[in-house]
């Protein structure tokens, strides 16, 4: 159900029977799910990670650096789900920055390993998120099903050295304007300061059989989902880019 309230701008969670929520349209109302907790490895992944960046938070780092995390945060927004500015604590930062770059280093069951990021507990001294994709200009495939090369451009020539990390979702067929989930993480792409455009090339076979890649069939007009961000080297994480993208050319 949609609708148009008098009393309430934004909204999320659940209360009673009705869980609030939005999407390109707008704000709507749906009936709470029951929620399931398939548990795969992906999810275990995620999670040991995130509890990684917590243990390590509460054991390892000093307290001038928490306290660094903490002055970082206050002073630093980050757009929440609903596309409001919010801050976050010192330990959110940290997890923030952190987790991703952790669940890159478990994801150890392809035949090739991505690299590895190190956990950054030293706090970013420039009060910002960085540079983050500004789009996504081609999505290549070749016929065989073996390989995606991604091009894309960053808003502006990026600060400092980083990663981009890079997620892929299932394709959709042509109609499909709207992508919410679930990605696969996918590849990792080293990017320097002063970059302005970046490829990133990912091998199909070389990725987990835990992924949709082993099912992937390539075909001309699908779209293919992309997410990504930019893990700098001085712990700043770039703002989320998601796009929809259409193959845009087959290559024997």
């Amino acid at each position: 159900m949609k609708f148009k309230s008098a009393l309430l701008t934004q909204a999320s969670g659940s209360i009673g029977g009705l869980t609030a929520s939005r999407n390109r349209g707008g704000m709507y109302m749906r009936s709470r799910a029951l929620v399931t907790n398939p548990n795969t490895f992906r999810q275990q992944e995620a999670r040991a990670a995130l509890g990684s960046a917590v243990q390590a938070w509460e054991n390892t780092l000093t307290a001038a650096q928490r306290e660094d995390w903490r002055l970082y945060g206050q002073n630093v927004t980050v757009t929440d789900a609903l596309g409001a500015q919010i801050q976050l604590s010192g330990q959110q930062m940290y997890t923030r920055t952190n987790q991703p770059r952790l669940n890159v280093t478990s994801r150890t069951s392809a035949a090739t390993t991505p690299t590895v990021l190190a956990r950054i507990d030293a706090a970013p001294t420039a009060f910002n998120t960085g540079t983050s994709v500004a789009s996504i200009t081609t999505i290549e495939i070749d016929i065989a099903g073996t390989g995606i090369n991604v091009d894309g451009l960053f808003g502006e020539a990026i600060p400092a050295n980083g990663d981009i990390l890079l997620s892929v979702g299932a394709p959709q067929n042509a109609g499909v304007a709207f992508f919410k989930g679930p990605y696969q993480f996918a590849a990792t792409l080293p990017v320097s300061a002063t970059d302005t455009s970046f490829t990133a090339n990912l091998d199909l076979p070389a990725l987990s059989d835990e992924d949709w890649f082993s099912d992937f069939v390539p075909a001309e007009n699908l779209l293919v989902p992309v997410q990504m961000r930019v893990s700098y080297d001085d712990g700043r994480l770039s703002q989320l880019f998601r796009d929809i993208v259409q193959i845009g050319q087959e290559v024997v």
